[in-house]
């Protein structure tokens, strides 16, 4: 109930009168809620006028959504019947205990409301409790709250004894324990332990020696034996220091805190109605809604520092493009510098090798001048890497050819075609010849002493 209410109003109807408390959610805590309600509206305890208090309460309080109302009512308008089963699943053990229904309550079923509070022990055993009460001790109070359009809102009723086992639950009280509770028709005795009521016994009026009797077969030891009221010399319930749940009020002074501890509690609610059994289960959806939370809690944390990290790399990638555009601004003079380095490496080499090779072209040139007879000349002179082809005109063109054979750099020297008459009375020749290429750098010219 408490993750769907945001406002829980527990009632106590009985023999002091109505009594009312109230809590509301605040954040992720509850304080306390204030109920436009006086408490002697009611008028004397018991009869009608606890109905006509519940009227006016239920009038004065709006219906409204996230409202839950608790209502606990004495002892003595319910019965109850322990079970013990073996253990199976929750599920099964309800369908067992309502299979015998029937055959537990001393009243014709159909004139019966009843619940079934399940609780496994720590040997994986179960214990059941059933508790019913007649139609007619529970309709006019559901009359009054339908009347009033807050059916749907009255979440559970129940028998005060079992709003005590969630109260003293929640005050983190030691336990087992027992605990007298009276009412104005007579009296009760029940006990505790960690999952609630455990058993219950009343007597009316008049029974004392059934009580006494009880005191003695309750279970617990005499001194884990309490009261609310510290009546037949019984010790009264203690309260608990420091107090684990101050927005509860005490029990002692407002018997509505033990209905309210019923919304508060994780125990399971009874409710002795036409509603079916609330059984505390495996909470799957709770369980996949924290799972579905924290996914999206992650997603959004991933998503944030994503975000952060996009962020940060777009600041950086403009720091290292402003970067990149300094660099390239002082690289371009030197890929300048660069392109104008290999560009004078390349004509450096350029010359090199013209120089290496002009001083033997020049040499053979030099040569061919020298022997040559006087009066030939060359009209044309063509030079490839391995041959040459000379034109030209000489007196005797035989001669030529001897004497051009006699060089040290030519080889293959001959004539090509026939040799002609020119008008002048030359000889017009071709003549091709090879080079020796050993030769040529043999010969190196020496500088003059004098230069």
């Amino acid at each position: 109930m408490i993750g769907f209410s945001r406002k829980l109003i527990g009632l106590y109807i009985g023999a002091r009168r109505m009594q009312v408390t109230a809590v509301e959610k605040s954040g992720f805590h509850w304080k306390p809620m204030a109920i436009d309600w006086d408490s002697a509206a009611g008028g004397p305890p018991g009869g009608e006028s606890d109905l006509h208090a519940l009227r006016e309460l239920l009038r004065r309080v709006p219906p409204r959504a996230g409202l839950a109302w608790y209502l606990a009512l004495p002892r003595s308008g319910f019965f109850f019947r322990d079970l013990s089963l073996p253990a199976m699943p929750l599920e099964d053990a309800l369908l067992s205990v309502q299979s015998m229904v029937h055959i537990l309550v001393h009243l014709p079923i159909e004139e019966v409301y009843y619940d079934v509070q399940l609780s496994r022990k720590p040997d994986r055993t179960i214990r059941a409790m059933l508790v019913y009460a007649p139609r007619k001790k529970i309709d006019p109070f559901r009359d009054i709250f339908r009347d009033a359009g807050h059916e749907s809102r009255l979440k559970a009723i129940f028998p005060l004894s079992v709003g005590i086992g969630a109260y003293l639950s929640l005050k983190r009280h030691d336990f087992p324990l027992a605990l007298e509770i009276g009412y104005n028709d007579g009296r009760e005795i029940a006990v505790y332990d960690e999952l609630g009521c455990r058993g219950t016994f009343y007597a009316r009026n008049g029974g004392q020696e059934s009580i006494a009797g009880f005191r003695q077969s309750v279970g617990v030891s005499p001194d884990r034996l309490f009261s609310l009221d510290g009546t037949d010399g019984t010790t009264v319930l203690p309260e608990v220091d420091p107090n684990p749940l101050p927005v509860l009020p005490d029990i002692q002074d407002n018997l509505a805190a033990a209905a309210l501890a019923s919304g508060l509690s994780a125990q399971q609610v009874i409710s002795v109605d036409d509603t079916p059994t609330r059984l505390r289960l495996f909470p799957f959806w709770k369980t996949v809604g924290a799972a579905v939370a924290l996914l999206v809690l992650a997603c959004g944390i991933w998503t944030g520092l994503a975000f952060r990290k996009i962020d940060h790399n777009k600041v950086r990638l403009a720091q290292l493009r402003e970067h990149h555009n300094q660099l390239e601004q002082q690289v371009r003079p030197l890929e300048r510098n660069r392109q104008s380095a290999e560009h004078a490496k390349q004509m450096i080499a350029d010359m090199d090798e013209f120089l290496n090779h002009r001083a033997g072209t020049f040499r053979l040139i030099n040569n061919i001048a020298e022997l040559v007879p006087e009066g030939t000349w060359f009209s044309r002179f063509t030079f490839s890497e391995k041959e040459i082809t000379v034109q030209g005109q000489s007196k005797d063109a035989i001669k030529a050819l001897e004497a051009l054979r006699t060089s040290a750099f030519l080889d293959q020297v001959k004539l090509t075609g026939s040799v002609m008459k020119a008008p002048n009375g030359l000889e017009q020749f071709t003549m091709t010849m090879k080079l020796k290429e050993e030769k040529l750098g043999e010969h190196e010219p020496t500088e003059p002493a004098h230069q």
